[in-house]
């Protein structure tokens, strides 16, 4: 278990930071106004509340912080819809929010391009991709990782969207590659505006139904200011090797499906985290509301990986009618007189 929390969890406090902060902000200004046994005149309390807010503004000019709140909208959709999926209380760990956790596979995957693959035959059924949707964690920084080691910035990993399109029955894969925030646990100790310019940023790639994942990433210059600061794409080897290690979880978990083990990131509901493993449902539900999710871990029992394969249909629904039988016999036999 780890008290590191994953990005989506973090932009969820975001509106709790936020007000927290404000909270903080009005206490210094009252100390501020009572010191010295005084009353002070309105302009003086006026000047002190001023010297509050240029004090919070002060990391980032006007102009950039309305970007960060601009972009705050479509990150927190983004957590949003990951986090919040329908019908929590019934869920069970197959419904649960996928956030993947890669430190343990990156390793092991194949020292191969996969440039040339085309994704429209991408198909994760709801038990990898609740609605479609995943995020897959990086792990430790690494040095290809890095956008700017000197100011500790490093991609952190990446929400994965797979976006059917209805009539021709292919897929459309979109990855917003996200930043660390090493010092985020100080977040009460640090303006508000300091948080959000690490928690905001993001590169969109769009990898359309009929595209290699090489046109797809040839789409990164368009990210303008409306997605993130010029210095995530000034770095683009690290971009890239962040959007390569989202493209291939993908292609392992299209390959290979559920081979991971479950964690959580926080150690304090361990009686609800053992009420879970007893099967008791409901538990995961009252782990949520607390904002503690179960984090899915890959890798940890596989061996490195032989080269991908492209993503074909016909051999993803074989796989897939292969594991259904997999787990029918596996239920046959430990309940024989059920069936």
């Amino acid at each position: 278990m780890s008290h590191h929390l994953p990005h989506p969890i973090r932009v969820s406090h975001e509106p709790m930071i936020s007000a927290v902060r404000s909270e903080i902000r009005e206490a210094q200004i009252a100390t501020a106004i009572e010191a010295g046994g005084q009353m002070k005149t309105w302009k003086e309390q006026k000047a002190i509340a001023d010297w509050s807010e240029k004090a919070e503004n002060a990391v980032l000019p006007e102009e950039e912080r309305e970007w960060h709140k601009f972009r705050m909208r479509h990150i927190s959709e983004l957590a949003d819809a990951l986090l919040r999926p329908d019908d929590q209380f019934e869920m069970t760990l197959a419904d649960a929010p996928r956030l993947y956790n890669a430190a343990a596979l990156i390793d092991k995957f194949p020292d191969q391009s996969v440039s040339d693959f085309r994704l429209g035959d991408v198909v994760l059924p709801p038990d990898l991709a609740v609605d479609g949707r995943l995020f897959v964690e990086f792990g430790t920084k690494s040095d290809h990782l890095a956008i700017n080691a000197a100011q500790d910035l490093y991609f952190e990993g990446a929400y994965v969207t797979l976006t059917e399109n209805e009539q021709t029955e292919t897929t459309e894969v979109t990855v917003h590659l996200v930043t660390n925030d090493p010092e985020f646990s100080d977040w009460e100790n640090r303006s508000y505006w300091e948080t959000l310019k690490r928690m905001a940023n993001a590169v969109r790639i769009t990898v359309g139904d009929n595209m290699t994942v090489c046109e797809g990433f040839q789409g990164v210059t368009s990210n303008s200011r409306f997605q993130c600061d010029p210095i995530l794409i000034s770095n683009m080897k690290a971009c890239f090797n962040a959007y390569d290690i989202a493209i291939k979880t993908v292609l392992y978990l299209n390959e290979y499906g559920q081979d991971f083990d479950v964690d959580f990131h926080s150690r304090d509901h361990d009686e609800l985290v053992r009420d879970l493993a007893d099967g008791k449902n409901e538990a995961l539900w009252a782990l949520m509301q607390e904002d503690v999710y179960p984090i899915f871990c890959l890798g940890r029992r596989v061996k490195p990986l032989p080269p991908f394969e492209e993503p074909d249909l016909e051999a993803v629904t074989e796989r897939q009618m292969e594991r259904g039988r997999q787990e029918y016999e596996r239920a046959r036999a430990a309940a024989p007189g059920k069936w």
